[in-house]
């Protein structure tokens, strides 16, 4: 024989083989793509005999050993599917009087073809219990063509006017993300929207973490028709409003209504309500803005970002705390920071009602700084802080903006700079009478009287006119009132002028007791 009659007789081995393969082994190439809807078929009539239940067990086991290569070999689960043994086995699973439990134990169990005929036939049942919520919990942990009948399952029990597909969506992980998981997700989500069935962003979704709700979003971009462009806008649309709680507790953290305990109350004011009034009109407005406050120690910045705070609280805003310390915390490789700092952008902006609450907020001038570049945080985020993309409360000391607005001249105008100055004698005395009268109680109806109060205020004057008022006067009783009222302590005590004058050296020695 030749060379060229070789390379022939090769060429048409090969050929017959690729026939054999795609026409005769695989089904679906002749009856074409099946979908996910399943045919009900009626509940079994009883059968009684052992007999016949023993040989159905056997004829089962039969058909399982004969699917065995075949599934090894098949191209596509639907391949699978359509094979005749295959549907034999179904029918004999549901004529036989398979229980839900029966199917689960196959669905847990070790034959991949065993767990696929038991979804198959469950799939086709109507009559027995609800095993959905047992196959949903182990959807992730089975072989690729399980889960295409696991999906058939869920499809074919749920009807269209229940939700099951936000179940589903919030339960895969990343071992989804691959051709074939690609593709069955794809097609069950087709299936349920063509079937009537709306993604409700308010369950299960709004929990998952943001690579999940990106994997969500390329398998929505993937699809075809009204139904999935209808769910791809409402999708975006949801995306540029939820709140990555996990992402930004790894970088900072967030508030929440504990932030004022009881013991520690806000002493509310005029000035003090038309600061708080100011700044929220800014940061809310259509067009963001974002604002520092500038004021020396004590002078009640933190005091207005913690009334500010409970504000916004109540009104659907989230407030996250993040200084120079955390954005660079951890991150030493270059390209890690500029990735953090893309990540944080992205999860502050769009239209979250997200303030982010930056102390010392000249800090962040220098912060990621390093040899090889001399950006730092600021320079990053502040053309984005211009175009209003986030919503940023600051604050720093007037020596501190000063340097700061030299070397960053845009923060100028980039920022809403909201100076606070110190308050007179009388204000601060009257926010101090304030404050002893908040812990009134029976046994003591006055925490401090009038002569203490005046007392209090020299000595501040004296020995702390490193701080601002009504800060240095407040915090001074605070400290006196924290000393006397340990836990467990007499609350019938007051604080008097000795008292006072024995925290003098105490204060005196601990400057980060004024904030």
């Amino acid at each position: 024989m030749s060379g060229s009659e070789i390379w022939l007789l090769t060429i048409s081995v090969g050929l017959l083989y690729l026939f054999y393969r795609v026409v005769l082994k695989t089904p679906e190439n002749v009856a074409g793509r099946t979908q996910l809807g399943v045919a009900h078929i009626e509940p079994p009539s009883d059968r009684t005999s052992s007999a016949l239940v023993a040989s159905d067990a056997s004829s089962l086991q039969e058909i399982v050993s004969g699917l065995t290569e075949f599934y090894s070999t098949s191209a596509h689960p639907e391949a699978l599917l359509n094979h005749p043994r295959f549907q034999e086995g179904v029918e004999l699973l549901n004529q036989s009087g398979s229980s839900s439990k029966d199917f689960i134990a196959h669905y847990h169990g070790n034959s991949a073809v065993a767990a696929c005929l038991a979804l198959e036939a469950y799939a086709r049942r109507s009559d027995v219990e609800d095993i959905r919520e047992r196959i949903l919990a182990n959807i992730n942990i089975v072989v690729p063509w399980i889960r295409y009948f696991a999906l058939r399952a869920l499809n074919a029990r749920t009807p269209p006017d229940e939700r099951v597909l936000s179940r589903v969506l919030a339960k895969i992980d990343a071992s989804w993300k691959n051709p074939w998981g690609t593709e069955f997700l794809g097609e069950f989500i087709k299936v349920r929207l063509d079937g009537g069935e709306a993604l409700d962003f308010r369950t299960e979704l709004h929990r998952i973490p943001e690579d999940q709700a990106q994997f969500i979003q390329e398998l929505v971009e993937g699809l075809k028709g009204e139904s999935a462009t209808r769910l791809l806008a409402e999708f975006n649309t949801w995306r540029s409003t939820r709140n990555d709680l996990e992402f930004l507790n790894s970088i900072g953290r967030i508030w929440n209504l504990s932030e004022i305990p009881e013991g520690d109350p806000i002493v509310e004011n005029e000035a003090l309500l038309t600061q708080v009034a100011f700044v929220q009109a800014v940061l809310v407005n259509d067009r963001r803005r974002s604002v520092l406050l500038v004021g020396e120690s004590g002078v009640g910045k933190s005091t207005i970002v913690r009334a500010l705070g409970k504000q916004l609280h109540e009104c659907g805003w989230m407030i996250f705390e993040a200084g120079h310390t955390e954005l660079v915390a951890g991150k030493v490789f270059i390209g890690e920071l500029e990735e953090r700092f893309r990540k944080l952008l992205y999860h502050l902006g769009g239209k979250r009602k997200i303030l982010w609450y930056i102390p010392n907020f000249h800090a962040i001038s220098w912060a990621g700084r390093h040899q090889h570049s001399s950006t730092s945080a600021l320079d990053y985020f502040l053309p984005h802080l211009e175009q209003g993309e986030i919503a940023v409360l600051g604050e720093t000391q007037p020596l501190a903006y000063e340097k700061l607005v030299q070397s960053k001249p845009r923060c100028q105008t980039a920022l809403e700079v909201y100076r606070i100055h110190p308050l007179c004698e009388h204000t601060t005395l009257e926010l101090a009478r304030q404050w002893v009268r908040h812990f009134a109680t029976a046994d003591r109806p006055e925490l401090a009287s009038e002569k203490t109060l005046q007392e209090a205020w020299q000595l501040t004057q004296q020995f702390l006119s490193d701080k601002a008022a009504p800060g240095n006067l407040l915090q001074f009783l605070k400290l006196t009132r924290g000393r006397l009222f340990p836990t467990g302590a007499d609350h019938r005590a007051v604080i008097t002028t000795n008292e006072l004058i024995f925290d003098i050296d105490t204060v005196d020695r601990s400057p980060g007791q004024y904030p």
